[in-house]
């Protein structure tokens, strides 16, 4: 009996693609395990995520300017790994458990943004070799090994985006339309997806009016279910407004120096420093065959996925808007594919001058380099050169929290700088007063008029000044004093005046 034979590139492809899937968990994995405390805007996510898993606040009540599916996933993967009855039998997180339960959304989005690189890799490079070395890179990348381990909304976001832009290039309109809607209702920056989804397809000749109508379908149904889900939450500020208002355009800095530079400090992180040269090559190839008149389909591709990257870093800076570094995952996709295809024609170029066993052994040199950024990332060491706002050393919150909770019943906690982070680390049932004041004289005002006699507390974080909050405090009268620290976290304890009621309490 005879049987098919196995199709050498398909079935070579297939287990290198599995290879680096697996690689690609074992990185994110080893991060996202890992025991490393929650970014404020994490522990916000992960608090309204809480709510619902706990109390069963499934419409997130309270000011929420973020779409949320992302949220709902959090809540789901808590619900379903986290939460149990506490000796009480109410239903309770541990704040570990919590985090952890938070991050595995964003973990599997990573894995499953890897798959997807892969599988457009292969498609646009009609070669297995393209399609794995996109695999690699998108596994290795620092940038998405740490956001893959955190309980940002962006990697679901990017998974989700980049899985649309995919089955817009094999056809699938529909399914495309409808993935960039879901894109969308985890962050609303997943519509920055669209442009992908018509430029992948351009690029194999595949783009027609029908399918792109068929999109617009799809899509438009995310935005009809956020609108449906916003008229039965009824909160007073919907997301996209309160998103707006919360994200006000900062002109100032167009006129900063490498202001239209911002995501380099980023992008050097991409491959790790020994391997940035990828990022490198994404100029001179192109630089290269547009002088010397060697224009292809290929060229016109990068030409239009090179527009669009730039078209995404200058509006940034001259719409004002926020450049934190996760606001460089929507463009790795571009980055990524970009970087082998000038990798693979500069290889195509010099081959001829080396010999098969030199090719190859540059070629494991460079997958060793990517690996060994790899690792590091893993290990939590993102090279940003000093701008790590999302990967911040938050050690010292939970004993923060803990110093708190033990804290007489009903004790006044003001807050400035940490009340998403207090919110989630303090947990579900925390039985304390936290409020939240803008500046000194809304806190003294509220504090004098406070007629309680107990010591209250005042929290503040590294590299902030407590010190203006604490003079108006003292001129009120109050005593202060540092009663806690932990990882340049403070805590003050302060004692009323004692006037009135508190000057005959013992």
């Amino acid at each position: 009996m005879s049987t098919l034979p196995l199709r050498k590139p398909i079935g070579r492809w297939m287990l290198l693609g599995v290879i680096v899937l697996l690689g690609a968990w074992l990185l994110r994995a080893h991060y996202g395990f890992g025991d490393h405390r929650f970014h404020p805007d994490e522990a916000l996510f992960a608090t309204f995520a809480r709510h619902a898993a706990v109390n069963g606040d499934w419409l997130f009540s309270g000011p929420l300017d973020k779409t949320p599916l992302a949220l709902y996933a959090q809540a789901l993967s808590m619900t379903l790994t986290g939460v149990v009855a506490n000796p009480a039998g109410v239903l309770d997180l541990s704040l570990r458990a919590g985090e952890v339960s938070a991050r595995i959304p964003a973990l599997l989005a990573g894995l499953v943004f890897v798959a997807v690189m892969l599988r457009i890799g292969r498609d646009l490079g009609g070669r297995s070799t393209p399609g794995i070395w996109i695999g690699l890179l998108a596994a290795c990348s620092p940038v998405l090994i740490g956001f893959s381990g955190s309980a940002f909304t962006d990697m679901l976001m990017l998974a989700l985006g980049t899985a649309a832009a995919l089955a817009c290039l094999r056809r699938r309109w529909l399914l495309g339309g409808l993935l960039l809607g879901l894109a969308f209702l985890c962050k609303q920056q997943g519509v920055l997806f669209a442009p992908l989804c018509l430029i992948l397809p351009y690029a194999l000749n595949r783009l027609t009016l029908r399918g792109c109508l068929r999109s617009a379908v799809g899509a438009g149904l995310g935005l009809v279910v956020l609108l449906a889900w916003e008229a039965v939450r009824a909160a007073p500020v919907n997301v996209l407004a309160l998103a707006a208002a919360n994200n006000a355009p900062d002109f100032a800095r167009i006129s900063q120096p490498g202001a239209f530079f911002w995501p380099l400090r980023y992008l050097l992180g991409l491959l790790g420093g020994t391997t940035a040269v990828f990022i490198l090559l994404i100029p001179i190839s192109f630089a290269i065959r547009l002088l010397t008149g060697l224009r292809d389909r290929a060229l016109g591709l990068e030409a239009l996925l090179l527009a669009w990257l730039m078209l995404y870093v200058v509006g940034h800076v001259l719409a004002g808007a926020n450049t934190y570094d996760r606001y460089v995952l929507p463009i790795m996709p571009v980055l990524i594919l970009l970087s082998v295809r000038a990798g693979m024609w500069i290889h195509g170029v010099i081959a001829f001058r080396l010999m098969r066993q030199e090719a190859e052994l540059a070629a494991v040199a460079i997958a060793f380099a990517l690996i060994v950024s790899a690792v590091d990332a893993s290990s939590g060491r993102f090279g940003y050169g000093g701008e790590t706002t999302s990967f911040p050393d938050a050690a010292g919150i939970a004993p923060v929290a803990d110093y708190l909770n033990s804290q007489h019943v009903a004790a006044v906690v003001y807050d400035h700088w940490l009340n998403w982070q207090l919110g989630y680390y303090m947990g579900e049932w925390s039985d304390k007063r936290r409020v939240y004041y803008p500046d000194p004289d809304a806190l003294v005002r509220d504090a004098v008029a406070l007629d309680e006699c107990e010591d209250r507390y005042f929290t503040s974080p590294p590299n902030a000044s407590a010190r203006p909050w604490l003079d108006a405090l003292e001129e009120a009268g109050f005593t202060t004093e540092a009663a806690f620290r932990s990882g340049g976290y403070t805590v003050y304890s302060l004692t009323p005046p004692r006037v009135g009621r508190c000057a005959a309490s013992p």
